[in-house]
């Protein structure tokens, strides 16, 4: 199945994208940003089963940074493009 993707906006390595049968826009992020989340969530994951709670909280700490960047960046794009946020 194939889909038509329009790029709205971007802002450093993110990008706010539209595709038909979606009511709000989309935000992309790069491979390796993926990867690093994750890797950082299954560090905070691990320092937890070992009982490392301060380390746990640092990695969670820089998982919700990341996140939080992310929303950030959304947010900026579909103001700056005129459009409602879907929350």
């Amino acid at each position: 199945m194939e889909y038509e993707a329009k790029i709205i906006d971007s802002q450093g390595d993110y990008s706010l994208i539209s595709w038909e049968g979606r009511r709000f826009p989309a935000l992309t992020i790069q491979g390796d940003s993926l990867h690093l989340l994750n890797e950082t969530l299954k560090g905070a994951q691990s320092e937890l089963s070992r009982g490392n709670i301060d380390d746990a909280a640092f990695s969670i700490r820089e998982a919700v940074e990341q996140v939080s960047s992310m929303e950030k960046a959304y947010g900026e794009m579909m103001q700056k493009k005129g459009l409602r946020l879907p929350y």
